[in-house]
This record gives structure tokens, sequence and C-alpha cells, in this order.
């Protein structure tokens, strides 16, 4: 949003903010188009992505790609654990209610903001609690760090032909940047 005004070039557009005016420049716009352009085109490559792979499948492909395997148990535990934090976080905002909590009008009443930072602090002890709890379940059940995949994954003409267009739109991209810059 803010190429168009920070990058020289021909004016476009003028804004009058009243203490300042913003110039637009034409060098500006077409970086933030093709800016815009790539996150769009990474965004949808991942959404695809992961709507089509299971995530069990995804992480064992990570480890296939030699990604250090403490990152793929971040990632792995961090996904999992969010949906437990998140029916967490419902049971107390339920709990609340049921006391007759009454948020204020707005995120910055005295009120509230001491009402959600007390939930957010008790959200992260339980949180903490819970960790150590499933770590010791997890060590008494035999975890050694080393995560058991059922399938190793081959290479496949269809995995190239997708690789290929990600990489065909992103080079493309790459090209109209070259060519309006």
């Amino acid at each position: 949003m803010l190429f168009p005004f920070v990058i020289p070039g021909v004016p476009i557009w003028q804004v009058n903010t009243g203490f300042a005016t913003l110039t637009a420049s034409d060098a500006g716009l077409q970086r933030a188009v093709v800016l815009s352009l790539r996150v769009i085109v990474a965004v949808l490559s991942i959404n695809l992505l992961t709507a089509n792979t299971a995530f069990r499948d995804l992480m064992a492909g990570c480890k296939d790609l030699r990604i250090p395997p403490i990152i793929i148990h971040l990632i792995e535990f961090t996904v999992r654990f969010m949906f437990i934090l998140v029916d967490e976080l419902q049971r107390m905002r339920i709990a609340q209610r049921s006391r007759g909590f009454q948020s204020g009008k707005s995120l910055f009443h005295r009120h509230t903001f001491r009402a959600l930072g007390q939930l957010i602090g008790i959200l992260f002890i339980r949180a903490s609690k819970r960790s150590e709890r499933v770590y010791n379940a997890m060590l008494a059940r035999g975890f050694t760090g080393e995560m058991k995949t059922r399938s190793h994954f081959c290479l496949k003409i269809y995995d190239l032909w997708w690789g290929f267009t990600i990489l065909a739109a992103g080079l493309s991209l790459k090209l109209v940047e070259f060519m309006t810059g």
C-alpha cells in the first residue's frame, strides 16, 4: 500500500491529508501490483498444497526434503496444540459469561482490558501445564524424538507438472517486473 507513495517516479495522483501531501508514482504503483501478484501466487500455491495434501503427508514430505526434525516437530505440535488452545479459550469465555461478565464498549475500556489480560494470562498458565503433561505422557509412551511415517514418497510426472506451473507463474511475474522496471 505504501509503494506508490515512497518510490520515486512520474506522479499519477496526489492525496492531501491536511498536514502533508502524498504523491503516488507510476513506478511505485507497478511495484505494488507486482508484489501483490507475487503474494497472491505464493498464498494460492500454499493453499493448493495444503488443501490437497494431508498434514501427515506434508510433514513426511518435509522430512524427505531434509528439513531439520526439530522444525518439523515444532510445526506438528504447534498445529495440534492450536486446536486445544482454541477449545480451552472457548471454555474460559463461557465460564466468564456464566459468571456475568460483560465486556465494555471497546477493547480499551479499563474493565475489558483487565479481564482480557487475565484471560490470556490464565490461558498461558493452563497451556504450560498441559504441555508438560503431554510431554511426560509422550515420554512414558516411548517418544524418542523420531516420528514414524508410514509411507515414502516418490516424484511423479503430475508433481513435476505442478511444480513447473508454479515456477512459470513466478518467472512470468519476475519478467513483468523486469519489463516494467
